[in-house]
Order: structure tokens, then C-alpha cells, then sequence
């Protein structure tokens, strides 16, 4: 919904909720099959990097950090598949390919694109780290404000790598 509301932004036209909504139930299977192949593929990506981790490293900050880092990568590589189904309503092989190619083309943007709003994240994980001795130094509830917090800048996160990168894949797509 967020995709097709730029899109019609961008063609200087008034974004409408209910019309944007429609189209992005229409293509919700294919949204899904691309969602599950990259969730396919973060979720071996983090195993593989756990496997290869000694003990001590796992429960370090450090290995969150970088393991969240992969996480992301093995996510950003599909980060135009999306906009690719929703806007040029392609199916899941030809929207992982074309998202794939516009991947390549356009490395250095979407690395800085996703790069500064990610790094909001990280305080987030280093709290994570340190929760169980927060609640059992403060408070149980603790872990609710620390959820919550977590929920809030992930959804900024998402608004923040979204909207630019779905600008930049319409401007660019026909070049």
C-alpha cells in the first residue's frame, strides 16, 4: 500500500488509501512468495553465521550486531522485488530478477539508503543484550518499554528505507 501511494505521489497525483490498499490485496500472494524466499534466506543466512560463531562470540554484543548486519544484507538484496510486484506488477521470479538487477545497478544508493536508518536499530540491540539485568535491576516492565521501543524503531526504520528506496526505483527503473 505504502509502494503504490509513492508511486502515485511521484506521478503527481493525490494518494488514495482504499485504491492502494486494493492493489497491494491483488498481489498479496506474490508479496508473500517473495517475503517467504527472502525470509528463506535471512533465516539461513543468521544459522550459517551461528554455526561458524564460536560459543563465547554468540552471546557477545558484537556478534548481535554483526549478525544483525547480515540479517539485513541478505534482506536488502531484495529490497526492490517488492516495489517490482506492487508497481510493474510482475510475477515472483520476474520481480526477484528484476529486483535483483536494479540490486546491482544501484549498489552504493541502497547501501547508504538502508545503512542510516538501520543504525537506529542498534542501540535497540544493545539494550536487548543488557534486558535480564535491567529487569532484574529496575523493573519486570522493563522488557515492555524495551519491546515497545523496539517496535517504534523498526516501524520508523521501515517508513525510512522504504520511501526512498521505492522513490529511487521509480525514477530509475527505465534507465
Amino acid at each position: 500500500t505504502h509502494q503504490f501511494m509513492i508511486k502515485e505521489a511521484s506521478e503527481g497525483r493525490d494518494p488514495r488509501l482504499l485504491p492502494s490498499f486494493a492493489s497491494s490485496l491483488r498481489r498479496s500472494i506474490t508479496l508473500l512468495c517473495v517475503w517467504l524466499v527472502m525470509f528463506g534466506i535471512t533465516y539461513a543466512a543468521r544459522k550459517g553465521f551461528q554455526s561458524l560463531s564460536s560459543l563465547a562470540l554468540a552471546k557477545s554484543m558484537a556478534f548481535s550486531v554483526i549478525a544483525y548486519l547480515v540479517t539485513l544484507f541478505s534482506q536488502v538484496i531484495f529490497i526492490y522485488a517488492m516495489p517490482a510486484v506492487i508497481i510493474e506488477k510482475k510475477s515472483l521470479l520476474a520481480s526477484i530478477k528484476s529486483g535483483l538487477i536494479f540490486f546491482k545497478r544501484f549498489l552504493l544508493p541502497t547501501i547508504i539508503l538502508v545503512l542510516v536508518p538501520t543504525l537506529l536499530y542498534i542501540p535497540i540491540i544493545m539494550v536487548n543484550n543488557k534486558a535480564f539485568g535491567l529487569m532484574n535491576r529496575f523493573f519486570p516492565e522493563t522488557i515492555v518499554a524495551i519491546l515497545a521501543a523496539g517496535i517504534f524503531v523498526t516501524f520508523v526504520m521501515d517508513i525510512l528505507i522504504t520511501t526512498p528506496s521505492t522513490l529511487l526505483f521509480i525514477r530509475r527503473r527505465s534507465e
